[in-house]
């Protein structure tokens, strides 16, 4: 964030979703300060959702005490009002030579004045916090787990990803605790998440119809557990659909034209990617057999039996493939 010989620009824009490296880039600035004086005789806070930018530019207008340079952080700078932000990116044509303007925000759009400003004026100083996609996680926490003296089994690392989220700060608030814990071992297993971590979020439908199509019932009833208000008719609707899907995969498989299961589907190609190896769990009569207790379970959903125990005794049917008269 600093030059060879000293040199700091006068803003940095710090933005994106991932909590963790936005917090990492911000600890790293004050480090910058930190170094070179007294950070408290030359720094002021201000939060996006109550400051003026009256009052930030007035601040960025101090000189330093004692230091070559003061630091003037605004957090959630996304929530400040246009007209300020406004105000903010004209300041940025003739900003102060001995402040730093450190802007931080969750979402600050790309459209926006303040962007366009720092992005023509200063666009080595955009710093993307953008967080990872899902399929990038697991290597991040393995990652994040080796910084705390330990690893982390796959499995564990599926089901600490389903407790907590995908914000890495929780992530890495969890897996310091968890490494914490540890003491014949430093691998973190499936069983230490489960005693040691608290769910906090809600299961996704998608996953629990990749589980099914895997055919891990365990796991799908795991899933059911945290789907308090889900409509479980809805559920089935899905699940349902995933099955016909399969269906399809194997009937374009055996006419060898699996080449078109994305276009047949009406989906990408990345959507479609574990399709095959899912089909392959399944015999054909499976299938019909699975679509077959799916109408039965709608009627009996529909005519007041219990829903989520029916949606239950179907899954296990379908996992297991048990047949019932």
């Amino acid at each position: 964030m600093a030059a060879k010989d000293g040199h700091m620009d006068p803003v940095f824009l710090i933005h994106g979703e991932d909590d963790l490296k936005r917090e990492a880039m911000v600890k790293r600035l004050l480090k910058r300060f930190q170094d070179m004086g007294d950070i408290d005789f030359n720094s002021d806070n201000f939060l996006g959702s109550s400051a003026s930018a009256n009052d930030i530019i007035a601040s960025c207008n101090t000189l330093p005490f004692l230091s070559p340079y003061r630091l003037v952080m605004v957090k959630d700078v996304d929530k400040l009002p246009k007209d300020d932000q406004k105000a903010l990116a004209d300041y940025l044509k003739s900003p102060c030579e001995s402040t730093v303007l450190a802007l931080v925000a969750v979402k600050l759009p790309k459209t926006s004045a303040l962007y366009k400003a720092v992005e023509k004026n200063y666009p080595k100083c955009i710093i993307d916090c953008a967080p990872k996609s899902r399929k990038e996680l697991p290597l991040l926490v393995q990652r994040m787990a080796q910084t705390y003296g330990a690893s982390i089994a796959p499995d564990a690392i599926d089901l600490l990803i389903s407790y907590v989220g995908e914000s890495t700060v929780r992530l890495d608030a969890e897996l310091s605790k968890l490494a914490a814990s540890l003491h014949d071992s430093n691998r973190i297993g499936v069983e230490d998440v489960d005693r040691m971590v608290t769910r906090t979020t809600q299961a996704k439908p998608w996953s629990f119809t990749d589980a099914l199509a895997n055919r891990n019932a365990q796991e799908c009833l795991r899933l059911l557990d945290r789907m308090d208000d889900q409509s479980w008719l809805g559920l089935l609707s899905l699940s349902v659909t995933r099955i016909r899907e399969l269906m399809i995969t194997k009937s374009l498989e055996k006419r060898g034209e699996a080449w078109r299961l994305a276009e047949q589907l009406g989906k990408k190609d990345w959507q479609v990617r574990s399709h095959r190896s899912c089909a392959a769990r399944f015999s054909e009569e499976e299938l019909a057999d699975a679509l077959d207790r799916a109408a039965q379970a709608e009627m009996a959903m529909k005519s007041g039996s219990d829903q989520r125990l029916q949606l239950e005794l179907w899954t296990l049917d379908t996992c297991l493939g048990v047949k019932r008269a």
